[in-house]
């Protein structure tokens, strides 16, 4: 099954937050790699930081213990409403 673009951006902005820091990654590398334009990014997320938020979203959504360990540090507010025990993790996994 193909993914559609907006998916495809969000599971490489995942996996570049994952290496670098999902306030650090390059819109661009996401977009190059998806073989895409940064205006496509833009179009489908809005904004940089809106773009960044729905990655913490993805990661949330699948368990990506690196980045959201990357958003509780940054006290980011969509890491409020997450069990303490995926906290917990998140912050142990990144020791």
């Amino acid at each position: 099954m193909k993914l559609n673009i907006k998916a495809r951006l969000l599971a490489e902005g995942l996996k570049e937050a994952t290496v670098t820091h999902y306030k650090d990654m390059n819109i661009d590398t996401v977009a190059k790699a998806c073989k895409c334009s940064r205006g496509t990014v833009m179009y489908n997320f809005g904004s940089s930081w809106n773009f960044r938020n729905d990655v913490i979203r993805e990661a949330i959504r699948m368990g990506n213990l690196t980045v959201i360990a990357q958003a509780l540090v940054d006290r980011n507010p969509l890491t409020n409403d997450l069990d303490m025990k995926v906290k917990r993790s998140a912050l142990n996994s990144s020791l």
